[in-house]
């Protein structure tokens, strides 16, 4: 008589695994560590223990902690900032609040992000990979802002430089700079510079980019 396998045995199913998908998980729970810990004192078994995974599973997407620690950083910056490379239409002072840290998820993520920076002081490969994600910010920015390329070059690093300070200011000093002050803040500051909202079918916004200059 052939013996047939049984069907209920579990070693007989292969276990799918999905590794893009666990190597970004592994990465947003080192984001999450970081948030918490700040970044030169995250270790790679509080990583682990944030995952339910081992250290060695771990190792095995990244080769070292500092590997894994800028792909959070690779994870956090497109959350933050790359989403604004997905539109084409001229920046708008709207996009530009939602770039803040005025929720949970943003204020999360604005730890992190604080955290590199000032990690990248002391350390020359950070600061490669921060000088990199600034100029890839500042194209980003210059795609969707008017003017000749001097003029678009200014405007976007004075946009950057406004977020990242009232950004900074709101993760160190949270209760001091609430949503509502941010917003205002960034309002008053950028005010000649942005439209409220994006234009309605395809026509310029009421109010003129860098009116004045």
């Amino acid at each position: 008589m052939l013996s047939i396998p049984s069907l209920h045995r579990r070693d007989r199913v292969p276990k799918i695994v999905h590794h893009d998908q666990r190597r970004d998980l592994i990465a947003d729970a080192a984001a999450g560590v970081i948030a918490q810990r700040g970044f030169t004192d995250t270790k790679l078994r509080d990583i682990a223990a944030a995952t339910g995974f081992s250290t060695g599973a771990c190792r095995h997407y990244f080769r070292d902690k500092e590997s894994l620690l800028c792909a959070a950083v690779e994870r956090v910056f497109t959350r933050i900032f790359l989403k604004l490379a997905a539109v084409s239409l001229p920046l708008t002072m709207e996009e530009a609040e939602g770039i803040l840290p005025c929720t949970t998820a943003k204020q999360k993520d604005w730890r992190v992000w604080v955290a590199y920076c000032g990690a990248a002081v002391t350390s020359p490969p950070l600061q490669i990979m921060h000088e990199r994600h600034y100029g890839q910010l500042e194209a980003i920015l210059m795609a969707r802002l008017p003017g000749i390329e001097a003029e678009r070059r200014m405007l976007a690093g004075t946009v950057v430089t406004v977020i990242d300070g009232i950004g900074l200011y709101a993760t160190v000093q949270p209760r001091s700079w609430p949503p509502n002050r941010q917003r205002d803040t960034l309002r008053t500051l950028l005010a000649s510079c942005l439209p409220a909202q994006a234009a309605v079918g395809g026509g310029q916004s009421s109010i003129g980019l860098c009116q004045g200059s």
